[in-house]
C-alpha cells in the first residue's frame, strides 16, 4: 500500500539544511524521498552496515534514497570460484579473489 497523497512525500530534515557543496549528508532513512532542494549535493545512504555515497541528478528526483543504495552484495558463481583457487593454486602463486567487473 502507498502513502497517501494529502500526507505528502517523506523527507529527512536534514537536506533543507544549508551546506557548502564539498560537504555531504548523512543519512539513515532509506525511505524519504529525494527534494529538488538537494540536485548536485552528496549524501551518504546508510545500507545497514556501512554508507554508499550517491550524488543527486536531475533524473533521481522523487525517488527513495534506499533505491540508489543496495544492501546487498553480488555473488559470484561458486563453480568459477573453484576453478580459480584450483589452477592458481599448482602454480604456487598466492590466492587473489578477482570481481568481474559490470
Amino acid at each position: 500500500m502507498s502513502r497517501s497523497k494529502w500526507k505528502g512525500p517523506v523527507v529527512c530534515f536534514s537536506f533543507f539544511k544549508k551546506t557548502p557543496a564539498y560537504f555531504a549528508l548523512k543519512s539513515y532513512s532509506r525511505k524519504s524521498e529525494i527534494p529538488s532542494v538537494c540536485l548536485k549535493k552528496r549524501i551518504h545512504v546508510h545500507t545497514g552496515s556501512k554508507f554508499r555515497t550517491i550524488v543527486i541528478t536531475s533524473k533521481m528526483i522523487g525517488l527513495k534514497l534506499g533505491e540508489f543504495a543496495l544492501t546487498k552484495k553480488r555473488g559470484l558463481h561458486v563453480s568459477k570460484l573453484k576453478l580459480k583457487k584450483t589452477t592458481k593454486a599448482k602454480k604456487g602463486v598466492k590466492l587473489k579473489i578477482v570481481k568481474k567487473k559490470s
